[in-house]
């Protein structure tokens, strides 16, 4: 036989019209009956002639040879068939030479243009059958039906051609097609051109179609080649031209690939595959799994599975790099657990990756209802959870595989929730930047998040919340921390994130922790709410530490909603856990401090008033200090009283809200201003106020303490002048004293001449 040129690349490019080709060319082709492939049984074998050695031809009118016998012994019966020992056949059909070395060689009928050749041989002990190129068919029967253009091999059946041979029970040779058929327990073998493993094709029936260069494999399809397996209801294998190498495999019906060997070649699965080679290397270069598809990829001990309802994929040159992926709905992408890389799972609509040759895919994007989940692994204390996010899409950075992501990018109604329960509530799967649902999770590290976009690495355990196309802003919240801002960085394994850009955050008390379980000792009530406005906020729940920055208003309410504590400044460091607090730039505070000394149910809380450039609190020293052009107003009474100074420190009773005393220092060539009430006003260097004596001491090198005259009049006031001023905070005269024990003056002058 011999193999005719065809535009394979046409037929190559069909995709699944190749399919319906190969049906037509070898469709299935059912075992002959013995009435249509054995010659009617004759009436009278008596023998009427014999011969020895001999032969016989028939030529064309161009005197080409069209059939050739030549035999050792030669019976004729009488009911005209002629029997053949130790026989040679050649004959042509089509313009392709045969010949055929049977022990027994069995003609009846007539045929041909003139009636002059056999209509059917039957050939019986060893027989050989050949083409003019080496194909080689053997078996123990065959018969040849010269009017259909066939020959049929009833039983055991063997052929070769160059590297391929195979061998089955029954075939068929049309001849008018080049196809040969075997039709039970069929095996196929193509050598390898040199070294190497062998391509082997197993079914219950396999067909050759030499002329178009391809094998058609039917029923419990099965091929093996370099490592690997493929199996499927039905298969064809297609061939370069003239050679006898693969360059498409096609599976059709239960299909599947699978890594028998070592190397990272993907596995795939699905209702059909068909896939290219490149001829010169036999390397994958192109895939196609449809109906179901799955697809199993390998790499450094890991797996990597990627389903949809039709999957396609592109090769490298080196036959395993994915350089294009793309899938239809619905698809999940199953990536394993790497180190400190969890497990994740990527459901969505469609997926698109692409990627250079060799490196390989470095982009990947999810589109249509993308849902993402880790899956953490349980550990001492803890059991296994999850995090779960959503989006409209995902846009992965990836570093030659999918499993190699640099960084996840989630786009539009992104929220993130977790680590949770193993099975999320339908409120968190639909989460969504626009609305979240209540908090949920199940560890102290729990968070949720939501945003336009999100860029998370899971390696890192980072998540950047960004403005999108809505251009809203982002949102996160945990057990300790609400926090809404235009950008957000979280640090999920630190239980920490920066915030950036209209940042409106709520710090809440400790699970269990309530207004009543908590005294109020620090400037801030421990079981209530500190809420915040600042253009940047940064927070690690380990630490406890907030920092505000940018016109940073921090806020408590206390009973009824009311404000409780105010603190306004430029930055504010807040320590949770140690109630400490920092304040620098422009700092005004509203505190809640009780006004007098005594038992505290007997005190009511009253507002004070602090500025300065820097303010300070210490909770384990109970010291609160203000200072650079500091000031405090109060008001007791419905009389207002001030204090201004370049540094006021406020010492507080141990477990309340109240001052055990007072300090005010005046900066180099300054002064301290205190107004009290009954109109008093007294200056000096520095002041100190002992709230269980009630007393304050003013010093300086010419302090003064003024109060209105009571015997005068109105206007008048009376100054004393001293080293030193001591007075009752509520009595309106002072102990005036020089350096030395001296005893200072006291004069009356004009109050608008003291004050001016």
């Amino acid at each position: 036989m011999r193999w005719q040129k065809v535009a394979r690349v046409v037929v190559a490019l069909i995709g699944v019209g190749c399919a319906v080709t190969v049906y037509v060319v070898l469709r299935n082709k059912p075992v002959p009956t013995e009435p249509a492939t054995t010659p009617p049984t004759m009436l009278d074998a008596t023998i009427i002639a014999t011969s020895s050695k001999g032969s016989r031809k028939s030529v064309d009118p161009t005197g080409r040879v069209i059939w050739d016998i030549a035999w050792e012994r030669l019976r004729v019966l009488a009911d005209g068939r002629n029997v053949f020992e130790e026989v040679t056949m050649s004959f042509d059909r089509n313009g392709i030479p045969y010949a055929v070395v049977a022990g027994i060689a069995e003609t009846a009928g007539l045929s041909g243009p003139e009636g002059e050749l056999p209509a059917t041989v039957v050939f019986r002990r060893k027989v050989r059958m050949t083409g003019e190129d080496g194909f080689e068919v053997l078996g123990d029967e065959a018969t040849y039906l010269r009017d259909e253009e066939r020959t049929h091999f009833p039983g055991p059946v063997s052929f070769k051609r160059d590297r391929m041979s195979g061998e089955g029970v029954g075939g068929d040779l049309y001849m008018d097609r080049s196809v040969f058929w075997m039709y039970d327990e069929a095996r196929l073998t193509i050598a390898p051109e040199g070294s190497g493993p062998s391509v082997v094709v197993t079914a219950k029936r396999i067909g050759l179609a030499e002329a178009d260069w391809y094998i058609r494999a039917e029923e419990g399809s099965q091929l093996t080649r370099d490592n690997q397996q493929f199996n499927a209801d039905g298969m064809v294998v297609r061939f370069d031209e003239n050679t006898q190498r693969v360059n498409r495999i096609e599976l059709e019906g239960k299909s599947v690939v699978r890594q028998t060997g070592r190397g990272d070649r993907p596995d795939m699965r699905g209702d059909r595959i068909f896939m290219d080679f490149a001829p010169e290397t036999s390397l994958l270069t192109h895939a196609q799994v449809g109906g179901s598809a799955v697809l199993t990829m390998r790499e450094n001990n890991t797996t990597t599975r990627v389903s949809g309802s039709d999957i396609e994929f592109y090769v490298g040159t080196d036959g395993e790099a994915l350089t294009r992926l793309s899938t239809t709905a619905p698809t999940e992408v199953v990536l394993p657990r790497d180190g400190d890389t969890p497990a994740r799972t990527i459901q969505s609509a469609e997926l698109l990756a692409q990627g250079p040759d060799p490196k390989g895919l470095d982009r990947a994007v999810f589109s249509g209802g993308v849902q993402y989940r880790e899956t953490l692994p349980a550990s001492r204390g803890q059991a296994a959870a999850i995090r779960v996010a959503t989006s409209n899409s995902l846009v992965l950075g990836l570093a030659g595989a999918l499993n190699q992501i640099t960084v996840a990018d989630f786009r539009q109604n992104f929220c993130f929730v977790g680590p949770m329960a193993s099975t999320p509530s339908a409120a968190v799967v639909q989460c969504s930047a626009a609305k979240m649902p209540a908090f949920v999770g199940n560890r102290e590290t729990s968070v949720v998040a939501a945003g336009d976009q999100g860029l998370y690495d899971a390696k890192a355990e980072t998540l950047q919340l960004r403005p999108g196309v809505q251009n809203s802003l982002s949102k996160v919240v945990n057990q300790q921390v609400d926090v809404t801002a235009t950008e957000i960085d979280l640090d999920i394994r630190r239980d920490a994130f920066k915030s950036r850009g209209q940042v409106e955050s709520t710090i809440k008390p400790k699970a269990g922790t309530t207004a009543k379980t908590l005294k109020a000792s620090g400037l801030f009530d421990g079981g209530r709410p500190i809420s915040g406005r600042a253009s940047e906020l940064a927070y690690s729940e380990v630490t406890g530490i907030a920092v505000y920055t940018g016109d940073v208003v921090l806020l408590q309410r206390g009973d009824g909603n009311t404000e409780a504590s105010v603190i306004r400044a430029d930055q504010v460091r807040l320590d949770e856990q140690k109630q400490d607090i920092e304040a620098n730039g422009r700092v005004r505070s509203q505190l809640l401090l009780e006004q007098t000394a005594g038992p505290r149910q007997s005190r009511t809380p009253g507002r004070t008033e602090f500025t300065g450039d820097r303010m300070t609190f210490i909770d384990a020293t109970r010291r609160v200090v203000f200072s650079g052009d500091a000031s405090m107003d109060t008001v007791e009474a419905g009389e207002a009283q001030r204090l201004t100074a370049e540094r006021i420190t406020l010492d507080m009773m141990a477990e309340r809200r109240a001052l055990r005393n007072l300090e005010a220092v005046a900066a180099d060539k300054g002064e301290v201003r205190a107004t009290l009430p009954e109109g008093r006003v007294t200056i000096g260097t520095r002041l100190t106020y002992d709230a269980e004596t009630d007393r304050y001491v003013v010093t300086g090198a010419q302090a003064l303490f003024v109060s209105r005259s009571t015997t005068q009049g109105p206007g008048i006031c009376e100054v004393g002048t001293g080293t030193e001023l001591s007075f009752l905070r509520t009595e309106g005269w002072s102990n005036v004293k020089n350096r030395g024990g001296s005893v200072g003056t006291v004069r009356e002058r004009k109050c608008a001449e003291v004050f001016k």
